[in-house]
């Protein structure tokens, strides 16, 4: 009892509105690759203007942080956050907040976990996007954390790829592993990574 139409041939396809957008993030991204390979102090001037004034990055940073922001959130919710993160851009350090969120433990403890609110976590996306161009080709392919195309079931993949036969496989968690990283040692990996040391500053 459905009635339906059949088409002759196939789907065509109109342009959308976001085309301009679209051609102008691949260009930066080509831009950004390459001087990752050749200039890191250009790259690293070129990334800090994206991060400072794009607009189109901060378009797609919501839709990775809040992929269906557009079914949940009004619309003056959106406006607010973009507001405010068009401030975080131009001023980070006088910005910068994190709300502490106590989770209790089974046994008894609490576990705190950092929220810095949509706007932070949008600009945080920006510069790990920023990130991953620059390190992309210099850290093993095995990290599978904060990588475009890569996560839990792409790391789960390669796991059962390459442990198949083995009679034993043992997982380890070190305990309170972040508390205990030197950030002299943090700033020194950066910089061996070719980071220019302001910017191996400021992220430190």
């Amino acid at each position: 009892g459905i009635k339906k139409i059949v088409r002759d041939g196939g789907p065509s396809f109109t342009k959308g509105p976001n085309g301009d957008l679209n051609k102008y993030l691949e260009h930066q991204m080509k831009r950004l690759d390459r001087l990752a390979k050749t200039d890191p102090d250009r790259y690293w001037k070129l990334a800090q203007h994206l991060l400072r004034s794009s607009k189109a990055l901060r378009i797609v940073a919501i839709r990775n942080v809040r992929p269906h922001w557009y079914k949940s959130v009004p619309a003056d919710k959106v406006l607010e956050w973009m507001r405010e993160l068009n401030g975080i851009c131009y001023r980070p350090r006088e910005t910068f907040e994190i709300q502490r969120t106590a989770i209790p433990k089974d046994d008894g403890t609490k576990r705190y976990i950092n929220d810095p609110g949509v706007p932070w976590r949008m600009y945080l996306w920006m510069w790990n996007f920023m990130l991953h161009f620059f390190l992309k080709d210099r850290i093993n392919p095995s990290q599978h954390g904060h990588r475009p195309g890569k996560g839990s079931v792409t790391c789960w993949r390669e796991i059962l790829d390459n442990v198949q036969g083995y009679k034993y496989i043992y997982e380890f968690d070190y305990k309170k592993f972040h508390d205990l990283i030197g950030r002299k040692f943090l700033l020194q990996s950066l910089l061996n990574y070719k980071f220019p040391e302001d910017v191996a500053i400021k992220l430190v």
